[in-house]
């Protein structure tokens, strides 16, 4: 079921995708600092977290890295498996787009 938070996860992702293709998609979007930070806090390895996004580890990785972007899909299962907060949510995955 689509919840309202899940929408508004979504249109982000769209927004977002928009300012990437404005910018020449050499910018990451993604707070990479504060998510290995939180990668850190919750003890699961880097392979558990690819398998339950349903990616490969090296996919994660470049995420991870700022190399590609995070899908929607993925924003929403990090925030549950890294117990983040809307506000972490949106700090580590959107706070750049506007900047």
């Amino acid at each position: 079921m689509l919840t309202f938070y899940h929408a508004l996860i979504i249109i982000s992702i769209v927004i977002k995708n928009h300012v990437l293709n404005e910018r020449g998609n050499n910018i990451s979007m993604t707070n990479t600092e504060l998510l290995r930070q939180k990668i850190y806090q919750s003890g699961y390895r880097i392979r558990y977290i690819a398998d339950k996004l349903g990616i490969s580890y090296p996919t994660l990785q470049s995420r991870i890295d700022g190399e590609t972007e995070f899908k929607s899909d993925e924003v929403i299962i990090l925030k549950e498996l890294l117990q983040l907060t809307e506000d972490e949510v949106i700090e580590i995955f959107y706070s750049k787009i506007f900047t």
